[in-house]
């Protein structure tokens, strides 16, 4: 009965570590202070190569399976990457066997003549001999001005506009103090205590063909209760009209994205996202309101054609849910694993929308080609297109699911997950080039 036993808990907890699908992450990467000016611009040599130090930390997560890591400081400029550190590798045995951190320095050196392009730490995964992921650090440093991660008391980053002349960017910030999230063309005029969230997107020059004006409206209350954005000028109860901060497009067009409205029923405050879910189970999704310019994010690779992205996988090792967004960044207990694939971010033929689905209760995402009533899955948007057919340059997804743990996942590789049934072929994608 006890070989049983052990043989049982040895059985649950491969299961764990093979459902945990973990990757290696990257939680930090600063470039030492002694190295930057007051604005934490990189202090550039101007008579020869740059010597700097960086700071790292990269967490590896429960795996079957052997994990080599090897990490690089980068210089980005376009889609070009030149590597300026030495190399530093981690093998998988070198891993501390009791919390799976490796952290240290990282010695780099900035060719003389370099004055623009954004630098970051690339980690290369290898299982085995073979390379299966590659990842840049969240945080950068920019040669022709900073950018800092998002967080208190932070400024806004420099971000690059996209390729539309007068494009007028649209930035968030969360007053803590008034429990009220706030879009603005500018960091100036913010409360006192207000935290940059990040870029919605830009919007577009009056008179441009296609457009139309997006209008502010305020509920003015001592402190400031709502913000409302809208295509539609009228008299609305509680709200006051402000001004129209620039033009938005009521349908979607080449290099814009579609803009969530949620609204909390319990602060009665609204917020708008330029990608789907991830806000808390307190805000329900109204609909898209318009469409945005939006810029491009920093890839390893250059895109395979126009109006698609990298969609990425993240994993919550606490609640055993996969995660698929195109959109990178630090969402708390959701790690990053690996890029999927791409996926176009306009409708385009053959290709059909992939919605996304969410069980709060059970923490859960779902993501299908069918859009319909999934009982305790709530309907989020639409995460992107996908081809429903196989093409010639694409590769399949498929669906298994944990039913006991209430996880979906999806994978192009298609063979055995312990604690995972198969559910089918679900759709195609564009391949990234591991």
């Amino acid at each position: 009965m006890k070989n049983i036993k052990i043989i049982t808990l040895l059985f649950l907890f491969s299961i764990i570590a093979i459902k945990a699908n973990a990757g290696v992450d990257i939680t930090k990467f600063i470039i030492d202070s002694q190295y930057l000016t007051n604005n934490l611009k990189l202090r550039l040599n101007p008579s020869g190569e740059t010597s700097f130090t960086a700071k790292f930390t990269v967490v590896k997560g429960i795996e079957i399976g052997i994990t080599n890591a090897v990490l690089e400081v980068i210089l980005q400029e376009g889609s070009t990457q030149t590597v300026i550190s030495n190399q530093l590798t981690r093998y998988s045995g070198d891993w501390p066997s009791q919390n799976n951190v490796w952290e240290g320095a990282i010695d780099c050196k900035l060719p003389a003549g370099k004055k623009t392009g954004d630098i970051y730490l690339r980690l290369t995964r290898y299982e085995g001999s073979v390379k299966s992921a590659v990842t840049l650090s969240v945080t950068k440093t920019s040669l022709d001005g900073p950018t800092v991660p998002v967080g208190p008391n932070r400024p806004a980053p420099a971000t690059p506009a996209p390729d539309i002349a007068g494009a007028i960017p649209f930035l968030e910030y969360y007053g803590d103090n008034y429990n009220l999230y706030y879009l603005r063309t500018a960091p100036q005029g913010m409360p006192p205590i207000s935290v940059f969230r990040g870029l919605l997107g830009y919007g577009a020059p009056e008179n441009t063909p296609g457009s139309v004006p997006l209008y502010w409206y305020s509920e003015y209350k001592n402190p400031p209760a709502d913000e409302y954005y809208t295509i539609n000028k009228q008299e609305y109860e509680r709200l006051t009209y402000n001004s129209t901060p620039f033009n938005v497009f009521t349908t979607q067009i080449t290099g814009t994205k579609p803009i969530y409205c949620h609204w909390n029923p319990i602060t009665k405050t609204h917020r708008y996202m330029n990608a789907p879910g991830m806000i808390g189970s307190e805000w329900v999704f109204e609909d898209v309101k318009f469409y945005m310019y939006q810029n491009k994010q920093i890839t390893t690779h250059p895109l395979p054609e126009v109006d698609c992205e990298e969609l990425y996988e993240y994993y919550n090792y606490g609640k055993i849910d996969h995660y698929l967004t195109t959109k990178k960044m630090d969402y708390g207990d959701w790690k990053y694993v690996k890029v999927l694939g791409y996926i176009s971010t306009i409708q385009k033929p053959n290709t059909v929308p992939l919605y996304q689905y969410y069980a709060n209760n059970k923490t859960d995402h779902y993501y299908t080609t069918t859009k319909k009533d999934y009982g305790e899955w709530i309907y989020e948007g639409i995460l992107g297109y996908v081809y429903a057919e196989s093409q010639p340059t694409t590769v399949p997804i498929y669906e298994f699911y944990d039913y006991s743990n209430f996880d979906h996942y999806f994978t192009p590789v298609n063979r055995n997950y312990p604690g995972y049934g198969a559910v089918g072929l679900r759709f195609h994608i564009l391949p990234y080039p591991y």
